[in-house]
């Protein structure tokens, strides 16, 4: 027998799952944004590959991507310049072995040697691939036979230039955060239910990779091989 209260939670259910977007996104390429979202009662900043649809022109979600629960992106934040470092430490690879010679595509790739660890299985890392340096935000598993971590499904890889894009627009990403959530006028600059204040993170090396921030879109990282008409993952 179905109680009458089950009409009501199942109500409930649906009202705690809605989707709330913000208007604002910002595109770190024609069909890479970042947007933040509301998903029940808790919200994420969206790092993502989006396509338009020809019916309407909104945007819908790929699945390359991830999203990234505001305390995790405010970590993120937090560990910039660890994040600094370990481009350095990549760079400087890369740099040594153009010394030796003309690179090319059978070039060896680099990884820092240092993880931000963001959960247990979601890291961020710093890669180069010929001819680019990523910064890596993604889900990790380890192997049983060596303890190695290899990369999931769920995460995303952002060139140099894409990366320092979204660092410098953070203030526009924290503003996307409080339309959605709202705050109170008189909470000296924090965020609800944060206990640190949002300060922009600086980057003072962006000069220094000068050269790998203007890459054409076209060399992003490798093309989705995922169904793009399909939802998140």
């Amino acid at each position: 027998m179905v109680s009458m209260n089950e009409p009501m939670k199942n109500m409930q259910g649906a009202m705690d799952r809605k989707t709330v977007t913000a208007n604002q996104r910002i595109h770190l390429t024609n069909e890479r944004h970042v947007v933040v979202q509301l998903w029940g009662t808790d919200y994420f900043v969206c790092i993502r590959d989006f396509y338009m649809t020809e019916e309407n022109g909104f945007f819908k979600p790929c699945k390359k991507g991830i999203n990234l629960p505001l305390k995790q992106w405010y970590e993120m934040l937090q560990r910039i310049k660890e994040i600094e470092e370990m481009i350095s430490e990549v760079y400087g690879k890369f740099v040594k072995e153009t010394m030796k010679g003309p690179l090319d595509s059978n070039t060896v790739s680099a990884t820092s040697t240092k993880r931000i660890f963001l959960t247990e299985n979601r890291h961020v890392i710093v890669q180069r691939w010929y001819p680019q340096l990523f910064v890596c935000i993604r889900e990790y598993y380890k192997t049983e036979e060596n303890g190695d971590y290899k990369p999931g499904r769920k995460g995303i890889n952002l060139p140099l230039y894409q990366w320092f894009e979204m660092l410098k627009r953070a203030n526009e990403i924290e503003d996307m955060v409080r339309e959605i959530k709202g705050h109170d006028d008189n909470d000296n600059g924090k965020h609800p239910d944060e206990t640190m204040g949002f300060k922009r993170p600086e980057s003072n090396n962006e000069n220094n990779y000068s050269n790998w921030l203007s890459q054409p879109e076209e060399d992003d990282d490798d093309d989705c091989d995922y169904d793009c008409k399909d939802t998140y993952c």
